[in-house]
């Protein structure tokens, strides 16, 4: 039988018996490497540290990214919502030669928040009543948020511009 370094011979047991491929191996490599492979695997501090640097790193750029393509998208969806109710104000004019301020009654619109619940919508006279003009608000539904206030009437004016490029 193939002499095995202490310490690799103590693993190399399984049932008391020395498995003959695993001696035969270690039998076959320098003394110095024979131990190293019968030690148990496994990663190091340094590792580790490196590791959750580059983990630390990753998350220190994907988080503000995250958090201006969650606004963006935000943004996006109470444009759409306004757009859509505008239309729909649009159509009511239509039919009877003025708006609406109650957008869920008369509309027929589910609640007046945008579709992700970021922005709550409502509509008020502008001008000269509602007879002659509607804007509709977009009012984000956190008050502590970064997100500004959107407003579209039937004129077509739209604040803040930047926002609705």
């Amino acid at each position: 039988m193939s002499r095995l370094p202490p310490r690799c011979a103590r693993r190399a047991h399984i049932t008391g018996r020395v498995i003959p491929i695993i001696a035969g191996r270690i039998n076959r490599l320098p003394p110095h490497r024979a131990c190293r492979l019968c030690r148990a695997r496994g990663f190091t501090l340094i590792e580790l540290i490196a590791v959750i640097a580059i983990v630390a790193v990753l998350v220190t750029t994907a988080i503000p990214a995250y958090r201006a393509w969650s606004e963006k998208m935000a943004v996006l969806d109470a444009r759409n919502k306004l757009t859509e109710l505008m239309h729909l104000q649009n159509d009511h004019h239509a039919k009877k030669a003025t708006y609406t301020k109650d957008l869920v009654k008369d509309l027929a619109v589910a609640n007046a928040l945008s579709d992700k619940g970021r922005y709550r919508i409502s509509g008020a006279a502008c001008g000269g009543g509602l007879a002659d003009c509607i804007r509709l608000s977009a009012t984000p539904v956190r008050a502590d948020s970064t997100l500004q206030t959107l407003t579209l009437d039937s004129r077509g004016a739209r604040t803040p511009p930047k926002l609705w490029r």
